[in-house]
């Protein structure tokens, strides 16, 4: 078993500014993000290349000051496939009773009791792969308290403030599937998220990675080498 506080990654993240180029010697499994899109550097066919995992995303953050039943978002973003993560002010993440689409660049984010704190949202495009339409459907958060078997593009809100949770990822996973993971309930220092390869290696190990920092989040990505398997990405 593999603490994630304890853990050295195998490969390297590297965030660029709009003005640099890729790395000239990159290496195979190293990841890097730009212009809003994360990619890994992956030999495919026999060619070693810079693959996108994710499609472009635009994001908008709201802050709402004021404690409301109703938070109106304009986030002009021109698109109905959004994913919104909802925090209060004590930045824990909030489920909100309903989103009311009203058009491509405006939302209602409805609660049952008065919130404020903040809502960032994503939307995605249909730039380096198949993106949203304005009539897709939003990706909307799980709120997930006991153990459970992930699916490709889930977004979880693991809350473990009554008990240690472990999440299964996919078990039959290809290149560039991804599961999000989210300290819901900011307990993980206390009570801890395990996360279970099923059957797949974890950073090229068989074991489980235990996560043990709370109000912390991370991206398990499939990377199509059975020997590496599950890559992490932090947020």
């Amino acid at each position: 078993m593999r603490v994630l506080s304890d853990l050295v990654m195998q490969s390297s993240a590297i965030v660029l500014n709009d003005d640099q180029d890729f790395p000239a010697t990159p290496r195979i499994g190293q990841f890097c993000f730009t212009d809003g899109v994360l990619y890994i550097y992956a030999t495919l066919k026999g060619i070693s290349t810079w693959y996108p995992l994710t499609n472009k995303s635009l994001y908008y953050v709201h802050a709402q000051g004021i404690a409301s039943l109703s938070w109106s978002v304009a986030h002009n973003l021109e698109s109905q496939d959004l994913i919104m993560m909802v925090y209060d002010e004590y930045n824990v993440v909030q489920l909100a009773t309903e989103f009311e689409f009203v058009d491509a660049n405006n939302i209602n984010i409805l609660f049952t009791e008065a919130t404020k704190g903040r809502a960032v949202i994503f939307a995605a495009t249909d730039e380096y792969g198949a993106g949203g339409s304005s009539d897709s459907e939003s990706v909307v958060p799980k709120i997930i308290k006991t153990n459970y078997t992930a699916i490709t593009g889930d977004v979880l809100l693991v809350d473990t403030r009554l008990n240690a949770v472990t999440i299964y990822l996919p078990a039959s996973p290809v290149l560039g599937d991804e599961v999000f993971c989210i300290d819901g309930g900011a307990s993980w220092g206390t009570n801890n998220i395990t996360i279970n390869g099923n059957g797949n290696n974890i950073l090229g190990d068989l074991e489980d990675l235990v996560g043990d920092i709370s109000v912390r989040s991370f991206c398990m990505i499939y990377y199509d080498d059975p020997t590496i398997g599950w890559t992490l990405k932090y947020f």
